[in-house]
């Protein structure tokens, strides 16, 4: 989060490198969640396939428009830097969320266009949040990465240590106190939820 709510420099890409089910896509969700009220957000939803004569910037112009957009872009890179100079101008960022980026059916161009565009617009307020599972990132591994590279989670998002989990402050009873849950997990079904994922 320090990421988004921090000082912009040259490094403005977070980056999740986690096994299945480790809850990267609940942690994209959540940073969508808490931060479209504030940010303009945009969510690249897993398995999306970027066309080579059309790529990032047009698909994100074109979902700003599916999702009700004031105004037709007249480019669609103009159209990034526009909203970049907007939020700006409010004390704001873009923040792009690309999930899962091992299921695009594209992988290489997708991974070319996220490389193209932090390069691109490096000046601008743009935030990147990219998850990919672990054994997949072979097909996307790159030099290019590491140049814009702030944040990197990788092999971290495990079960809740006991002292996490239990107790007036762990995580379970946050989690029923946040949801008003009337009701106590025993035996199996406790030990699960000490995964993130599953709680």
């Amino acid at each position: 989060e320090h990421l988004i709510e921090g000082s912009i420099d040259d490094r403005r890409l977070g980056l999740v490198r986690e096994r299945a089910g480790a809850g990267k896509t609940n942690l994209i969700c959540h940073l969508a969640e808490k931060y479209s009220p504030t940010h303009a957000v945009f969510l690249m939803r897993p398995g999306v396939t970027l066309a080579a004569s059309q790529g990032l910037p047009h698909y994100l112009a074109e979902l700003y428009c599916r999702q009700g957009g004031l105004f037709a872009p007249s480019t669609d890179e103009e159209f990034i830097c526009n909203a970049a100079y907007l939020a700006h101008s409010h004390g704001r960022k873009v923040l792009l969320l690309i999930d899962a980026i091992n299921e695009s059916r594209s992988p290489g161009l997708l991974k070319d266009e996220i490389l193209s565009a932090m390069a691109r617009w490096r000046n601008d307020d743009v935030v990147f949040v990219v998850t990919c599972r672990d054994i997949y990132w072979g097909v996307f591994q790159d030099d290019r990465w590491k140049e814009h590279l702030k944040v990197h989670i990788r092999n971290r998002m495990y079960e809740y240590e006991h002292n996490e989990f239990e107790g007036d402050t762990g995580a379970l009873i946050r989690y029923f106190r946040h949801y008003d849950i009337q009701g106590e997990l025993v035996d199996r079904a406790r030990a699960k939820c000490r995964q993130p994922l599953l709680l």
